[in-house]
């Protein structure tokens, strides 16, 4: 009697602990369930909000790639006309190259000696088409105008490149007044400043080595980066180096150097230098 009691007991409690332990299994099962049903729903409406952003940014990502379209369709014949009007103004300027290179190897004791021998005003008068090169040289200036069509750095290129040899001839056209101190004229700014910002180090290395192939190579780097940059612009791409290109120091190197033969000293021709600093800046 007590073994079967016993066994009963011990039947009825395992059945016990059974039934618990399933219950505790459906208890986790169903719980298990509920979570996973429940990110699942959290899921399937975090995929519907990215799918909804998704589109709504592509659809602003389009909207904007087609304003861009339109306003580069808009600006591009004022930029072609931009590109064509500098490019046209930096051959131009090849017309100056024997001049400007006879002005670069000039020295101040050649200047003191020759500088106010009739020969060698004579030379500068029949190289600058006397008096041509102030027309010319005001030519050049009035191509600000197309500043606004385009960028920075083409206009920074340019601006290096024009100023470059605006420089010279100004120089060179002193020699027509030989009341002018030439001399302290020459010595009170260089081209130098002007290379050293816009140019790689190699190139300001020629030029202090050798001035003439210096500015052969510089020259011609200004050409070559401006025809990049025009390519560039016609085509909309965006060049990442544009950005290390500190554009701003080379405009105000430019114009350092183009303000620099404004400030001429006082002298019997000071009239007609005036007159000449006004047809250049078209005041």
């Amino acid at each position: 009697m007590l073994i079967e009691i016993i066994s009963t007991s011990l039947f009825t409690a395992a059945a016990i602990s059974l039934a618990l332990w399933l219950f505790k299994a459906w208890i986790l099962e169903r719980l298990k369930s509920d979570i996973k049903y429940e990110n699942d729903a959290k899921l399937e409406s975090l995929r519907s909000d990215l799918r909804f952003t998704n589109e709504k940014l592509s659809s602003i990502a389009s909207a904007g790639s087609k304003a861009h379209s339109l306003t580069h369709a808009e600006l591009l014949p004022h930029k072609i006309d931009a590109i064509r009007a500098l490019w046209v103004s930096v051959l131009k300027w090849n017309e100056m190259s024997v001049v400007s290179m006879t002005v670069s190897i000039i020295s101040s004791d050649w200047i003191r000696k020759n500088g106010t021998d009739s020969k060698t005003k004579k030379f500068f008068e029949t190289s600058l088409k006397d008096p041509q090169h102030l027309l010319f040289l005001k030519e050049r200036n009035d191509i600000e105008y197309i500043r606004p069509f385009v960028s920075e750095r083409v206009w920074a290129l340019y601006h290096a490149y024009n100023s470059f040899y605006a420089f010279r001839i100004l120089r060179a056209s002193f020699f027509l007044f030989p009341s002018l101190d030439i001399v302290e004229i020459f010595g009170r700014i260089n081209e130098k400043d002007l290379i050293q910002k816009s140019a790689p180090q190699s190139i300001v290395d020629k030029y202090n080595s050798n001035i003439i192939e210096g500015t052969n190579e510089y020259l011609n780097y200004l050409k070559t980066e401006l025809i990049k940059e025009f390519h560039s612009e016609l085509s909309v791409e965006l060049d990442s180096s544009r950005a290390a290109y500190n554009t701003a120091e080379v405009i105000n190197a430019a114009n350092k150097l183009a303000s620099a033969t404004s400030k001429i000293p006082e002298a019997n021709g000071e009239e007609i230098i005036e007159d000449m600093e006004t047809l250049i800046n078209g005041k």
